[in-house]
């Protein structure tokens, strides 16, 4: 009977306690325009101000690697994974030559084409975190981003 006794309350914790456990939500991202399907897409999740756009590995909270399945122009390239429910603000780039780094001039302005959550645009410099910052509720969202080249 002591063991029943002990058992009820720590499998109410227990249960308690998996309320507080985030499940992942599914993102869905509508690219275009993809001028071709060469390359991959690299999407850098972010979840700090202090981090963002960051090409440090490990800065970003996540990076999520896009293969193009078949090139069909003037469709968007949809892009699916999950994340957690919370904010967060997306950097991405086609890495053209699939050597997982992002290509730039000599002072810094990107060479493939990219892109960021809520087409975020810097003025003299990279958007602000706070305007590519988006939410994930749990039942998951759906994104437009336009690809641009800016070199």
């Amino acid at each position: 009977m002591k063991i029943i006794k002990l058992a009820v309350p720590s499998l109410f914790t227990t249960l308690a306690g998996l309320s507080f456990i985030t499940t992942a939500a599914p993102v869905e991202i509508a690219l275009s325009p993809v001028q071709s399907a060469k390359g991959q897409i690299v999407v850098k999740v972010y979840q700090q101000q202090k981090n963002w756009m960051s090409e440090d590995e490990g800065e970003s909270f996540m990076t999520h690697i896009h293969s193009f399945t078949e090139e069909q122009p003037g469709d968007p390239e949809m892009i699916n994974f999950d994340l957690p429910e919370g904010d967060y603000a997306l950097f991405l780039y086609q890495d053209l030559d699939m050597d997982s780094e992002m290509k730039t001039n000599w002072i810094g302005i990107p060479k493939e084409p990219v892109g960021t959550s809520n087409d975020a645009k810097g003025k003299m410099g990279p958007p602000d975190f706070d305007d590519a910052l988006f939410n994930v509720p749990s039942e998951g969202t759906k994104l437009k981003i336009t690809l641009s080249s800016i070199d």
